[in-house]
């Protein structure tokens, strides 16, 4: 550490000759090449720098990564007039280094201004590049392949164009994050595109990143549910409650939050004699972890709390995953007993007496999401069907750099599994390890959901070890 430092105090004069060099300008509608004074380019970089050397598990963890000989190729960039995206992208890289999904800039608006989009959504299943969603301005169908981007394939041009600007180390995190790093990108640059449409037919055409958003108006995100609800408990912006065929109930957990005041008052009275419950975690990243102690206190009187988190008196305070400073280790694998009737639930509300329980993951599961993903997979009566977590549920540290209203977080806290072993990277693996299938996609048909119900139907309770 402090050779680095040694670094960079070595090349803070050339900062500060550079910030001499351009005269700050004091409104945003100048030209983005002059939007920033050199000084005010370079200091952002050293203070996400400071931040991220001194108090990132997981730069701790890569000992023999050049990051100060990093640190100064982006500095001698930044000492350049360059525009505002190329700006975006030397910070990107700056805390994509330390690989975790947590890890993200916050731009202020006129950084903002300098980005555009494509019409399209794209996800990478099925190890293809396949269109989930168009606008109206959208020269291809849904459904479309990606094959190539310019004159590569979309794997080597994302490969070498988006990665390096991307905070995420599970693989299939990793490819979605990149495509979703592509749609966003220089406004007013153009792009050639190959693709092949669902009709089997290729098809070339010349895309243009516009601003305002890409409106996104067709999607496959919500596969038809209609042919399985037979009730309607709650629907709302956190979460759903569905009664499906056979009194499954059927959960849709989109954000980890407190829910006590729905979930204990207006859901439970009316699930009580369900025995058959699927919660669904999918594309859920994160929140406050005291959502998954709520959430899971319907079925449990108690379980395996984590020994890291704090035990108070009021629920409230309870489990906060945001850190408000860093902490260097997050150990799932020292539990204590924790009382969840005491905390969560009245003496009127009994648990729900129930026979199976499957909690649905995906790679975008993540942060909170993931711890209660951890806990479920080691409780009697869960089931993990889908893909394995994103990897990212340790402890995100907040940044703001007041100096341009900038702001970046990165995760702070290694997160250990119940053996000890690191989850970054890595994730909760399912016990059932089933992917959302392309075809059944473009049917409205939720392949993941589809292997549960399947599961629930035929398989009989079992205990874990």
């Amino acid at each position: 550490m402090k050779s680095i430092l040694r670094k960079i105090t070595l090349l803070l004069p050339l900062f500060f000759l550079a910030s001499c060099a351009v005269t700050p300008l004091s409104t945003n509608e100048a030209p983005v090449a002059e939007y920033l004074s050199a000084q005010q380019r370079i200091k952002p970089l050293i203070d996400a720098y400071t931040e991220i050397s001194a108090h990132s598990t997981f730069w701790h963890q890569q000992p023999d990564f050049p990051y100060s000989e990093m640190l100064a190729e982006i500095i001698m960039q930044a000492a350049e007039s360059i525009d505002v995206y190329d700006y975006c992208t030397l910070l990107e890289r700056l805390t994509a280094v330390t690989g975790d999904a947590h890890n993200h800039f916050g731009y202020n608006t006129a950084m903002l201004n300098s980005f555009g989009y494509l019409s399209y959504e794209l996800q990478y299943l099925d190890g293809r590049y396949i269109v989930t969603g168009v606008s109206e301005t959208s020269q291809i169908p849904l459904g479309s392949e990606l094959i190539q981007i310019q004159d590569q394939t979309p794997q080597t041009y994302l490969e070498e164009n988006m990665a390096p600007l991307v905070a995420a180390e599970s693989y299939r995190l990793k490819q979605n994050r990149m495509l979703e790093r592509f749609t966003y990108n220089r406004k007013g640059e153009k792009i050639l595109l190959t693709w092949k449409t669902p009709d089997n037919q290729e098809r070339t055409t010349e895309e243009v990143y516009v601003s305002g958003g890409r409106r996104i108006i067709e999607t496959y995100d919500q596969p038809e549910l209609g042919n399985y609800v037979t009730e309607v408990i709650r629907q709302a912006s956190d979460y759903d409650v569905l009664i499906l065929e056979n009194q499954i109930v059927y959960m849709r957990i989109r954000q980890m939050s407190d829910i006590s005041g729905s979930y204990f008052t207006e859901v439970l009275p009316k699930i009580g004699s369900a025995r058959k419950f699927i919660l669904d975690i999918r594309g859920n990243r994160g929140g406050n972890d005291i959502g998954a102690f709520q959430l899971l206190s319907a079925f449990y009187d108690e379980i395996e709390n984590f020994a890291t988190f704090e035990l108070a008196e009021s629920p409230e305070s309870f489990g906060n995953h945001s850190a408000t400073f860093p902490q260097r280790s997050f150990d799932y694998s020292k539990p204590e007993i924790l009382d969840l009737k005491t905390l969560f639930r009245s003496a009127e509300i009994p648990t729900i007496p129930s026979d199976q329980l499957v909690l649905l993951t995906d790679y975008n599961t993540m942060s909170a999401a993931e711890s209660l993903a951890l806990l479920a997979s080691s409780l009697n009566k869960f089931t993990l069907i889908g893909t394995p977590t994103a990897g990212s549920c340790g402890l995100r540290y907040d940044v703001i750099l007041e100096d341009l209203g900038f702001s970046f977080a990165f995760t702070t806290r290694n997160s250990l599994d119940y053996d000890g072993q690191s989850l970054y990277g890595k994730g909760i693996e399912p016990d059932k390890l089933v992917e959302q299938n392309v075809d059944d996609l473009k049917q409205g048909i939720d392949t993941v959901l589809e292997a549960a119900l399947a599961f629930l139907h035929d398989s009989q309770p079992v205990q874990k070890e």
